[in-house]
């Protein structure tokens, strides 16, 4: 066999390092995929364990608030009151960005159509009877990715940005100037070395000023790009159950074939060179700024298709958002489909009813058609029955899903008012706070949609005369309109002046001589307990304290009237 030579040396080391470089790329790629699916396949029916800082829920948030929909949403105080954060946080199993701001959107806007709820059924219902599709669509979704600190929707806003589109004419200019210079080195080599270096040196210089300006907004390519890509793989998947969607998809991505075309001139360089071929390419991009007429050319073509993604970023997230509520059933003890009545008295129906978040929960049922009055000792379990009724409306007309066994009702606007503070920056009392609140509540009431009215504590900023007279005329108000109201208060006097309007319910205690204990659950008719007092003495407050203040309150009782001390 005859010797090689050094060119067929070499020839056999380039293919081979060719081999290795590809079955290398080929094996990452294959583990990469295979921990892509174990994650996707251990999250499912888990709670999440990522958790928001207040800025990205900011972020997430500005989605629903930039549609600027006529629609009903539920308002700052509700969501505060029924610490939706955290509930989103528990369902949010989503993949991509758009499955995050999707996800958020829908939870902030209860339907009022049954129709919009079987269909978010039976997609939920197909993801979790489907496993294999699941996972095969979850695969493409997470090509798009979760962008640190910001939403996709947000980059996207954020070419907004770009106003002074006109830019694009100045950098065609150096553009043509470039190419003439170096055309005039072979009609005149002086005047032409001259005008290159001349040339040369202003590209530059005006290269380097505005790239630096526009660093910010590849990010935002990035990722609508990323969302394009995503889209022709997910409309290459064989879902025919999807088939409307991924056709509403295909249409859209269509529109942005032009936004697309060439984008690589722009966003695969960096200012720093990664190797001889990538500085060449780099010269020219500085000398003829054809990255920044492209930059230029695809800031026109997103801001004139803003509409079209943000259907795509809708299409895509509603998906994603549909699966993760899914996976959010398949962690809960239990739940139940809803079920909507045209009633035309408001009235709620709710068996086993327990709060997700509380470990081994108690849960409560609850049959009325008029208002209900909840009464109790503190720490009893009121405040916790409220907000899970009002929780489990808002999750049954949006997620079609209730953490319950069963629940039957009107649709609603769920409106609450309940974990309410002074407003220090506007100078306000909690009194004014609180009555703002309510008087939200009674503009809404005289609109045709039934409301589910959650107020825990009517009243509580004023003195105990002008709060029960208030509250009292303000409960029964709103009892006599289409609204359902459920409200916890400390003052028995309210049971017996609106029992003609009201259910009354109460949460009790077990006392003991050292030990109070709440079983959570809810009874019939108003409380005849308190434990203030006893807590008093349980915690070592002096007798003559305690004792004081027990035949005080047992000759309130007998009289009315209060015995003076001083």
């Amino acid at each position: 066999m005859n010797e090689l030579n050094g060119y067929q040396v070499t020839i056999i080391i380039a293919v081979l390092f060719i081999a290795v470089t590809a079955y290398t790329m080929i094996r990452e790629n294959a583990k990469a995929k295979r921990r892509l699916d174990a994650r996707i396949r251990n999250s499912w029916g888990t709670v999440p364990t990522r958790e928001y800082t207040y800025e990205e829920f900011a972020s997430i948030s500005n989605y629903i608030w930039d549609q600027k929909t006529t629609d009903f949403v539920i308002d700052d105080i509700t969501w505060n009151d029924l610490e939706m954060d955290r509930i989103y946080q528990l369902i949010n199993q989503t993949m991509c960005s758009c499955g995050e701001v999707v996800l958020y959107s829908m939870l902030r806007k209860p339907v009022f159509n049954q129709n919009e709820l079987n269909e978010r059924e039976r997609l939920m219902k197909y993801f979790h009877d489907n496993p294999e599709k699941r996972i095969e669509l979850q695969r493409v979704l997470a090509q798009i990715g979760k962008p640190v600190g910001m939403s996709i929707w947000d980059y996207v806003q954020a070419l907004d940005d770009v106003v002074d589109t006109k830019k694009q004419k100045k950098h065609i200019i150096s553009c043509v100037a470039g190419i003439i210079s170096v055309c005039s080195l072979l009609l005149n080599p002086v005047i032409g070395v001259i005008l290159l270096v001349t040339v040369l040196a202003y590209n530059f210089w005006d290269y380097f000023r505005e790239k630096g300006s526009i660093e910010i907004y590849l990010k935002s390519f990035q990722c609508v790009l990323r969302l394009l890509k995503s889209c022709d793989a997910l409309c290459k998947l064989d879902l025919p159950q999807i088939k409307e969607y991924q056709d509403t998809i295909a249409q859209k991505k269509k529109s942005l074939q032009k936004f697309r075309r060439g984008s690589f001139v722009v966003i695969t360089t960096g200012m720093v060179s990664t190797g001889i071929a990538d500085a060449i390419l780099d010269f020219f991009k500085m000398f003829l700024h054809v990255d920044l007429i492209k930059f230029y050319s695809m800031i026109g073509e997103v801001q004139s298709k803003k509409k079209e993604i943000q259907e795509l970023v809708e299409c895509v997230g509603w998906l994603d958002s549909m699966i993760a509520v899914s996976s959010f059933r398949c962690c809960l003890p239990h739940y139940a489909i809803p079920v909507f009545k045209e009633d035309v008295q408001p009235a709620i129906h709710v068996e086993e009813l327990y709060h997700p978040f509380i470990e081994n929960p108690v849960s409560n049922s609850l049959d009325t058609r008029r208002s209900v009055l909840l009464t109790g000792s503190n720490a009893s379990g009121k405040s916790t029955f409220l907000k899970n009724i009002a929780l489990n409306s808002l999750l049954a007309q949006t997620t079609n899903t209730c953490v319950a066994k069963a629940y039957e009702a009107p649709f609603f606007k769920i409106m609450t008012s309940m974990a309410l503070r002074d407003d220090l920056s506007g100078g306000e009392s909690y009194y004014m706070v609180e009555i703002r609140s309510l008087k939200r509540i009674f503009d809404e009431a005289q609109k045709e949609v039934p409301i589910l009215c959650i107020i825990d504590e009517v009243l509580r900023g004023t003195n105990t005369i002008e709060r029960i007279s208030a509250s009292s005329s303000a409960l029964r108000t709103l009892s006599e309109k289409n609204v359902l109201v459920f409200a916890a208060t400390h003052d028995i006097e309210l049971t017996y002046l609106l029992e003609q309007a009201y259910d009354n319910y109460h949460f009790k205690e077990i006392m003991s001589e050292t030990d109070i204990q709440f079983p959570y659950k809810l009874y019939s008719g108003r409380s005849n307990t308190r434990n203030a007092i006893q807590l008093l003495k349980m915690i070592g407050f002096p007798d003559n304290v305690t004792q004081t203040a027990t035949k005080q309150a047992e000759d309130f009782e007998k009289t009315g009237k209060w015995e003076v001390l001083c």
